[in-house]
């Protein structure tokens, strides 16, 4: 137990980050399931608005629990909200470059590109709470 309590402490943030983001993309998956199959909205529709929901979700939970932020409230915001813009963009195109160009199979496609962004995103999504904490710590 004592070995499990070290690696948890070593890597809490990560264990964390993880932690808190698959909630946060079950959450997504569910809202989408719930505005497309139950409510009846547009597919696009609610997938738009189930991301966008997730997005604040995900920086309210990586800023309280995750990152335990005292970073500028809108400047964090800000840039999370970029960082995901642009993640959703890079992990479309190398979806896109996996299945189109290197002729890989769908999943695994999806796999590498969700884990590379995931990578980013930890990395970036802590230099946003940690690195804006430095420059003010307004809320």
């Amino acid at each position: 137990m004592k070995i499990v309590m070290r690696i948890f402490q070593k890597y809490k943030e990560l264990l964390l980050f993880l932690f808190f983001n698959a909630g946060t993309t079950v959450f997504n998956f569910l809202l989408y399931y719930v505005l497309y199959a139950v409510v009846l909205w547009n597919y696009m529709a609610a997938s738009v608005f189930s991301y966008t929901v997730s997005v604040f979700l995900a920086f309210y939970l990586n800023r309280r629990c995750v990152f335990l932020s005292q970073a500028n409230v809108k400047t964090s915001l800000s840039f999370f909200i970029l960082l995901k813009v642009v993640l959703g963009i890079i992990g479309n195109g190398l979806l896109y470059a996996g299945v189109e160009w290197l002729e890989w199979k769908r999943e695994t496609a999806w796999g590498a590109s969700t884990g590379l962004c995931v990578i980013i995103s930890y990395l970036l999504s802590r230099l946003i709470f940690k690195g804006t904490e430095r420059r003010g710590r307004k809320s």
